[in-house]
Order: C-alpha cells, then sequence, then structure tokens
C-alpha cells in the first residue's frame, strides 16, 4: 500500500507527539485565533496578523453532513478507524453526521 498524500495523512504520524514535545497546539477550526495567540507571544502581534478570510454562509458542518450521506456506514467505519488516533490524540468527539458501524 501507498502511503497517504501528505494532505490525508493522520495528523500523529505527521507531527510525532509521542516523540516531541510541543509548548502549543492548535487546531485547524481556530486557526486564526491561535496564531493571533502565538504572535502575541512572539511579541509581533501589534505587527502582524494572521491572515482572514471572507466566511462561507454554509458551515462545514453542513456541507460535510452532505457528502457523508453518499458514502456507506462500512466505509465511514473504515475511515473514522484510519483517523481514530488523531481524534483521541486531540480530543475531538466523533461527529454526528458519522454513521459507524
Amino acid at each position: 500500500e501507498e502511503p497517504f498524500n501528505e494532505h490525508w495523512q493522520t495528523v500523529y504520524s505527521l507531527c510525532h507527539p509521542c516523540h516531541i514535545h510541543y509548548d502549543l497546539i492548535g487546531k485547524y477550526e481556530t486557526l486564526e485565533e491561535d496564531s493571533n495567540y502565538i504572535l502575541q507571544l512572539a511579541g509581533v502581534g501589534n505587527y502582524l496578523k494572521f491572515p482572514t478570510y471572507a466566511k462561507s454562509t454554509r458551515t462545514t458542518d453542513e456541507m460535510t453532513t452532505e457528502f457523508f450521506q453518499n458514502i456507506s456506514s462500512e466505509h465511514q467505519t473504515q475511515l473514522y478507524e484510519v483517523y481514530k488516533l488523531d481524534f483521541l490524540m486531540f480530543n475531538y468527539s466523533v461527529p454526528s453526521y458519522l454513521k459507524l458501524e
């Protein structure tokens, strides 16, 4: 089996959280806030800001729910198993749209 493209790779295998002591861990959901916090800690928050982007009128949850409706519960379970350690290590709950077997 070929390894995943880096965009689909599990976070724990990319960032090695069991081997590297991180002082901070940011999440994509709070990327702007987390980045600006780090800039403040670095003493450059008054000079630099994380770039903002236009918010969509549809939420990520709405779009994801729509996409997952077309995936069988068996495949959803298999997909969850691939990323299960990421869910556990980074304190994510199982999304309500997932239909797990």
